[in-house]
């Protein structure tokens, strides 16, 4: 039988954790964007519980805690496409977090967060959560496992083929946005884990990106999609 972890080792592992998700989040800030299978990962250790295996975030009896919600709020169609923690960027063609601000009026449970609120579901109405979406790139999609075939749902999302949005360029010719949705919803998902753990523990220093520039045009992927094609 080990030594039960005393308090102080908790916070100062939850910490060490905190630092894998600042460096990665930075890395991911300046193009890096497979720093989101690490993100997965360190997120698995701090949430995910099971039989074996019991997250940081319960070791350290933090399950009650209010986490931030920074995702745009559901269509009222059931039958609308929902990419609620990302947003288009017209002129990098890409899918990117939404890295605002986190507002103290935008707090929900931890379950709800983790894993009850719906945050993707694509044209064939195939629905992820913050868990499902985590545990998808960690235990399949290279963050800690790395299966030899990646189930066909997840790789339509992964290569932006689930939502039928495309980049009408002037020129007439199509293409897709780049940089995977489940990547920026991953950096968006740490963004929020990373400011509920500064708020539950205000000597934790966290990674804060830049601000936008007013000169990027950005335009909510939570959104109504009429046609297939996104006017550039």
């Amino acid at each position: 039988m080990g030594k039960q972890r005393s308090a102080n080792e908790l916070k100062e592992a939850l910490f060490t954790q905190i630092g894998f998700l600042n460096r990665s989040a930075r890395a991911y800030d300046h193009n890096n964007t497979s720093e989101a299978l690490r993100m997965a990962t360190t997120l698995r250790l701090l949430f995910y519980n099971t039989n074996r295996s019991i997250s940081l975030l319960r070791q350290l009896n933090k399950e009650n805690i209010k986490f931030f919600d920074t995702a745009f709020p559901p269509p009222s169609n059931e039958l609308t496409v929902i990419a609620s923690l990302v947003v288009m960027t017209l002129i990098k063609k890409t899918l990117e977090p939404i890295l605002e601000p986190v507002s103290l009026e935008r707090l929900i449970s931890f379950s709800d967060w983790w894993e009850n609120n719906i945050i993707i579901r694509d044209s064939n109405g195939i629905t992820y959560t913050r868990k499902k979406i985590v545990l998808t790139l960690a235990n399949t999609d290279g963050g800690a496992h790395l299966d030899p075939k990646l189930d066909d749902d997840y790789l339509q999302l992964k290569k932006n083929k689930s939502f039928g949005w495309d980049i009408k360029n002037p020129d007439g010719t199509i293409q897709q946005f780049d940089t995977p949705m489940a990547y920026a919803t991953v950096r968006q998902i740490t963004h929020e884990a990373l400011n509920t753990f500064q708020k539950e523990f205000p000597d934790c220093p966290i990674y804060i990106p830049k601000e936008r520039t007013e000169s990027e045009i950005y335009m909510a992927a939570n959104a109504t999609i009429e046609t297939q094609s996104v006017d550039k």
